[in-house]
């Protein structure tokens, strides 16, 4: 998605479904750290306290689980399996429960902001 500046960081706005290209192996590093960021305010009284954003992660089709996001952000850190990586167009998918308009995107339904995807 673009990238806006929200909530006075540079990060990109995630639809319901986003999807990263990774084009270099994870050089031996056994984790993959999202740094997300969610727009929803969940724990407000309006929400019911009921509601959670989730987040849904595949990497090259193979399901990695399925993680709650807190209100703001959240670090989302996942192991790594040797070899899940190529470094030759190696895809990430984010599939999130819910997106919505926000100030930061208008006339873009926005899941999550992602500040920043790196191997460590």
């Amino acid at each position: 998605g673009p990238q806006r500046e929200a909530y006075g960081r540079p990060m990109f706005a995630c639809r319901k479904a986003a999807v990263l290209e990774v084009n270099r192996p994870a050089d031996g590093r056994s984790k993959l750290t999202l740094d997300l960021y969610s727009p929803f305010d969940f724990k407000e009284p309006f929400w019911y306290g009921d509601y959670a954003q989730t987040v849904v992660i595949e990497v090259n089709g193979r399901d990695l689980g399925e993680r709650v996001l807190g209100d703001g952000q959240t670090t989302v850190a996942l192991d790594l399996e040797p070899g899940l990586f190529t470094g030759r167009g190696d895809l990430v998918r984010l599939e999130f429960k819910y997106a919505m308009p926000v100030s930061f995107s208008e006339n873009f339904r926005t899941a999550a902001y992602l500040e920043r995807a790196a191997f460590e």
